[in-house]
Order: C-alpha cells, then structure tokens, then sequence
C-alpha cells in the first residue's frame, strides 16, 4: 500500500431519480493506492480501505475541485438561484450551510430535492447565483460591472 497526497478523489456517478436525465457525481477522498495502482476509499459501510473500481459506478480519479470542507456554518436565510436554460424561468432553493475549507475560503453548499447536496462552485459556465432576500441591487450597477459586488460562487 503507497499513501495518497491530499487532493485527489474518486468520483462515481450517481443514479439519476428524477428521470430527467442529469449527471451527479460524489466523491470520496483517495487514502492510498494498491500495490497495483488501484486507488482506495474508505469503505462507508465498512470503515474500511477498500479499492474504488469495486464499487459500479466509479468513474475515475481526478483531483478535488475545491479544498476538504472541515466546518458547517448554518446558511440562514442565504439562498441560491438558479437559470439552467436560456429563457427558463429562474427557481431559487434555501442553502443548507456555509462550507469552511481547510485553506479559509467559504463556499455555498445547496440540496436538491432528494436530499442530496452539492458544493456549489462558481465557473464561467455558472447558472446560480447566492442572494439573501433581505438584500437589494446596488443602484446604477450591473452583474457586468468589475466595480459592483459580486455575489455569485466563491465567497471569500
């Protein structure tokens, strides 16, 4: 068994239950690697190392998107909207909680309706944006504006 640097993570699919086609994925933290290359996950049932290609729907190795999550803040009233498709209509949810990463950046964390959550990161391919309800717009400015604040993704 050869120890796993920090930051690398098995991805496996998770089985769609709406029916409406989306692709999920979870993640579970590599500990080690087999003395075959195989990389190993703590076994949630077990407890135990156990090699990720055991498991059906392991997709891969690949390196953690954003750093390990060590507190939960309560999100209050925060909420998340999102705008899946050009012309949609926009739907908001309440956040769960607040993620504290290990490297001090706090990131929104929101729940589908299944219960599952999912750390949402911002990219320019981005379709939420984090608001409270007790907030307004500044007057005069823009999303587009560089000198407006900016509430979508990474909070810092």
């Amino acid at each position: 068994m050869i120890p796993a640097r920090r930051g690398l993570a098995a991805r496996f699919k998770i089985t769609d239950r709406t029916g409406e086609g989306k692709h999920a994925y979870s993640s579970l933290p590599v500990e080690a690697w087999s003395d075959d290359g195989g990389a190993l996950v703590v076994g949630e049932k077990s407890g135990d190392l156990e090699r990720a290609d055991n498991y059906g729907n392991f997709v891969g190795v690949c390196e953690e998107t954003y750093p390990e999550i060590v507190a939960l803040i309560p999100a209050g009233a925060w909420r998340v909207e999102h705008t899946d498709k050009a012309g949609a209509e926009p739907w908001s949810e309440p956040l769960v909680a607040w993620g504290l990463s290990v490297d001090g950046a706090v990131y929104p964390i929101a729940s589908d309706g299944n219960g599952d959550t999912e750390v949402l990161e911002h990219t320019k391919h981005s379709t939420w944006r984090v608001y409270h309800p007790e907030t307004t717009e500044v007057p005069g400015m823009t999303e587009t504006d560089s000198s407006a604040p900016s509430r979508r993704g990474r909070v810092n």
